[in-house]
């Protein structure tokens, strides 16, 4: 991508753009071609590279590619306050359930705003949450707005240096926008995206078809969740994992309550009590849907989608021509080889500790019904709530709600160590942050830091 094109002529920043992306693009074929030991095109002898340090972590990654990936469940949370007692490890033991009964072994990765705790202004955040995405190391070398009384929403510090992702209120100025498409390329790499696909991310999230610019239709305060889904998904374009099943977990109004915001799901203000956030921590779908262009792949090996919030049947969601579409349609067009569906539909969905059994039945269930398994256990639940639907591929291949039987006998945990499937308890058991779960430890996917893929300022 020639970064002129996104913007035209009119920033002499976009100038600058250009030129780093360039002369990166040049140092890279020249490492390339020195590390493969091809002849150099000039006279002069190519110099020998110093070996870099390669951590344990980064090792450890390398190994990890080299291996089949690891089949993995993103479980996105907006709404933060319990999700880490309720609904993550409850879906963590479904994983262990199916793997008792023969299904293969499946693990989860969670991503969600650091956990908080405490009330008010006195509120503490878990640092750590981000350590479970893109590993350990990498997470140190972002630090994010949440407990930085020096940074605003949607900003973080690499090193010294400041980034704003969110977009929120850039407008028409040229120089603004050309920092963001900066800022949020330096972002990713500096986690371990490379140059190429940087690039293509940054293209697709920050640029309409039309070549002018594109404001997130996240708020700013939901970028750090947008930054952990895009570099999930990489991993998964990248081969170290395959990404089968996703859900989005948060609160949602129906679509003509809150037409801006309706497209997408919120959390809430840290330090609160259901006080919802819908602009600025606002995850839209939206900007899910653009990144399928840049990870074709792992979109394409995603075969599962629960959507665990308030009235999602109904999104607002529109075609190209701007014909409303359904959530399912919408889905289908997202991830084209979907199977299976689920959304609460015209209600309210229960809150987390109450849900929490219906999200984990929904993934047990997925995997009994994936691929030419029978469809048999999709069709029944024991969590058969009011408003709570399902959808499979009916004969046309379009996905289609079903008519769900309620089945206390199909959500049980017979695996050692898991609780009866009721409400309250689950399988589950215990009402315990996942990162304390030393029995489910298992089904965490063991993530390791991806290199930093940022070009050093001096080298440019």
């Amino acid at each position: 991508m020639q970064g002129g094109l996104l913007y035209g002529a009119v920033s002499p920043i976009l100038i600058e753009y250009v030129v780093a992306c360039s002369s990166e693009a040049t140092m890279s074929q020249l490492s390339h071609l020195r590390a493969s030991g091809a002849p150099p095109t000039t006279d002069a002898p190519a110099p020998t590279p110093e070996p870099p340090a390669v951590s344990n972590d980064v090792m450890k990654d390398a190994l990890a590619q080299s291996q089949d990936p690891q089949d993995v469940v993103l479980y996105l949370t907006l709404n933060n306050t319990t999700h880490r007692q309720d609904e993550i490890p409850e879906s963590l033991a479904a994983l262990k359930q199916a793997e008792h009964e023969g299904l293969g072994h499946r693990d989860l990765m969670a991503i969600s705003d650091p956990y908080w705790s405490g009330e008010g202004d006195n509120v503490t955040f878990d640092q750590g949450t981000y350590a479970g995405v893109f590993g350990a190391e990498a997470a140190e070398r972002v630090e994010w707005w949440h407990g930085a009384d020096d940074l605003e929403s949607g900003q973080v510090r690499i090193g010294e240096e400041v980034k704003s992702l969110g977009t929120s209120g850039i407008g028409d100025d040229p120089v603004a926008q050309a920092q963001a498409v900066s800022d949020w390329r330096d972002t990713v790499m500096t986690l371990g995206m490379d140059g190429g696909t940087a690039d293509s991310l940054v293209q697709s999230l920050l640029q309409n078809d039309d070549g002018s610019f594109r404001e997130l239709d996240s708020g700013n305060g939901a970028t750090n969740e947008l930054v952990q889904f895009i570099m999930a998904m990489y991993r998964a374009e990248q081969g170290q994992m395959d990404v089968s099943s996703i859900v989005f977990s948060g609160h949602h109004y129906d679509a003509d309550y809150s037409p801006d915001t309706g497209r997408g799901i919120w959390g809430e203000v840290p330090g609160q009590d259901h006080v919802y956030d819908d602009t600025d921590d606002y995850f839209s779908l939206v900007d899910v849907a653009v990144l399928k262009s840049v990870f074709p792949n792992a979109y394409a090996g995603v075969k599962s989608v629960q959507l665990a919030a308030c009235n999602t049947d109904s999104m607002g969601m529109q075609d190209e021509q701007g014909n409303d579409i359904s959530t399912n349609a919408f889905l289908q067009d997202t991830f084209e080889n979907i199977e299976m569906s689920s959304y609460w539909k015209q209600v309210l969905a229960p809150v987390a500790a109450n849900g929490a059994e219906s999200n984990g039945e929904f993934l047990l269930d997925a995997m009994r019904s994936e691929g030419e398994r029978s469809d048999a256990a999709a069709k029944d639940s024991r969590h058969n709530m009011v408003g709570l639907k399902r959808s499979l591929l009916n004969k046309d291949g379009e996905l289609e709600e079903i008519r769900m039987a309620t089945n206390s006998a199909s959500y049980q945990g017979t695996a050692p160590g898991l609780g009866g499937g009721a409400h309250r308890d689950g399988l589950r058991d215990v009402n315990q942050s996942y990162t304390e779960r030393e029995d489910l430890a298992d089904h965490l996917f063991e993530v390791t830091s991806m290199p930093d893929r940022r070009v050093p300022a001096d080298s440019e």
